[in-house]
């Protein structure tokens, strides 16, 4: 039985490589964009939209190529992966720091992650679990306080 399953997953990988081929051009600047060619069949067992794509009568299956520009390159070698391999490499988590502009125009430094510049006060609730921030002269001295501290220093 192990030998027909062998022979059986052998000709459907030989299938799924001898099909025609469709370029994706993928990234939002038009001279920045990256060709990606990939077997229509793989494709075709993930999404039905892009099965469509490349074998309708649209112009892109006609020509064998269209634009993702709303996906970066890096999303698309993750879906190649996943096609081709069944498995990914996931993205590397990135943090997006927070910053902060009072009104008078001045601009502090971005915070680092996990950082609390602006400590919540309890004082003055008005219901359970609820609280009010501290006045601007407060924020601010909370901020001077944390901000200049690295990640790597403790708080």
């Amino acid at each position: 039985m192990r030998e027909t399953t062998g022979v059986n997953q052998s000709i459907k990988e030989k299938r799924l490589l001898s099909s025609k081929t469709f370029q994706f051009l993928v990234g939002p600047n038009v001279q920045d964009r990256t060709p990606f060619t990939i077997h229509t069949a793989i494709v075709e067992t993930l999404s039905t939209p892009l099965a469509a794509l490349m074998n309708g009568s649209m112009r892109e299956a006609i020509g064998g190529v269209t634009t993702l520009e709303e996906v970066d390159e890096q999303t698309f070698v993750r879906f190649c992966e996943y096609a081709y391999i069944g498995d990914y490499t996931p993205a590397q988590q990135q943090v997006v720091l927070p910053s902060f502009q009072f009104e008078n125009g001045d601009s502090l430094i971005k915070c680092y992650y996990k950082e609390r510049a602006f400590l919540a006060s309890r004082k003055s609730k008005k219901k359970k679990g609820s609280f009010k921030l501290p006045d601007i002269d407060n924020a601010k001295e909370s901020y001077e306080r944390y901000s200049h501290k690295t990640p790597t220093q403790k708080l």
